[in-house]
């Protein structure tokens, strides 16, 4: 039960999820959705190759989750901030 002046609730923010989902297993070597491990994989892309991906290849296994930002490319070290923009951009359009 909340108390005092700092009776507003926070907000639960989870950072570190693992889908259990089929079509949601991460990529064993990059923690990626399954989906879009492939178009992130800094064997094969760059930061500039990396095709245009949204919010199909970001949904979760949970109705209306999306994994949008750097969470969504795991440890692919190929993220770019308008990347996220545009994550963002199509999630919200999808919705």
């Amino acid at each position: 039960m909340l108390r005092g002046p700092s009776a507003t609730p926070t907000p639960l923010v989870r950072t570190a999820t693992r889908p259990t989902a089929k079509s949601h297993t991460p990529s064993r070597r990059l923690e990626a959705p399954a989906q879009l491990a492939p178009l992130v994989d800094p064997n094969v892309h760059t930061c500039g190759t990396v095709s245009p991906h949204g919010a199909a290849e970001l949904a979760h296994e949970e109705e209306r989750v999306f994994l949008v930002g750097m969470k969504s490319y795991g440890r692919a070290p190929t993220f770019l901030a308008m990347t996220g923009y545009e994550q963002a951009r199509s999630v919200a359009a999808a919705r």
